[in-house]
């Protein structure tokens, strides 16, 4: 049993430490995207513009899907606890994608959620394309039957299995609202990828320790009579 559990946390470690390493590389091209001025704004998007996504700024008109709308918890503006609304979208080629429309005041009851109304005409859109990457969470998170879905982390293949769509790994974060009460001002990341890595190079020297652990712990076994 010891050494059962100290092969669960040493994967645990490793996963937590490949999953932070993989956040500072995503954040410093983000970053390094951001800081070109000259990057063409993308009118029309591609396959491969969807399959390998930096920051990319784009302009295009989308038509967004009317009932399956999703609110990504424990999102706080200026002290206010709210939510970010994602909504499935497809441009004129027929393209879909996931769209970050924005951050929207919570109600005062937890049990209620925002009222949502969009129409079926095709909105003219700017954002940036981001990566989409799964959150890791210490337990499942157990989606409510019915629309707009309140969910704790955006987990890309519940997130085809709810829809019935093929979304590509990728989010479009808007820079404009399409109504007044969204709030696109987006807050600058509150991890630099340098933190990033230094939390990858921590979880990783906790694998090593429990692995040197295990091996202390089997060499005393041989010891013993």
């Amino acid at each position: 049993m010891p050494l059962l559990l100290a092969l669960l946390f040493i994967g645990l470690f490793i996963a937590l430490s490949a999953w932070q390493w993989q956040r500072a590389e995503e954040k410093t091209q983000e970053l390094q995207h951001f800081k070109q001025s000259e990057h063409p704004v993308l009118s029309l998007l591609t396959p491969e513009d969807l399959r390998h996504p930096a920051g990319q700024p784009v302009r295009l008109q989308l038509i967004l899907d009317q009932t399956q709308h999703f609110l990504l918890d424990n999102r706080t503006r200026r002290g206010l606890a709210g939510y970010e609304l994602l909504i499935p979208a497809t441009t004129d080629d027929g393209l879909r994608l996931l769209v970050n429309l924005g951050w929207l005041p919570a109600p005062a009851q937890r049990s209620r959620l925002p009222s949502i109304r969009l129409s079926g005409r095709p909105v003219l859109v700017s954002g940036r394309l981001l990566p989409l990457t799964d959150t890791p969470l210490l337990k499942p998170d157990r989606w409510r039957r019915g629309w707009p879905k309140r969910i704790q982390a955006i987990d890309l293949s519940q997130l085809q299995r709810v829809t019935g769509l093929h979304l590509p790994s990728a989010i479009l974060r808007l820079s404009q609202p399409v109504f007044p009460a969204l709030d696109t001002h987006w807050p600058p990341p509150r991890m630099s990828p340098e933190r990033h890595r230094g939390y990858a190079i921590q979880w990783l020297a906790l694998a090593i320790t429990v692995a040197l652990l295990a091996l202390y712990y089997l060499y005393r076994l041989h010891r013993e009579p």
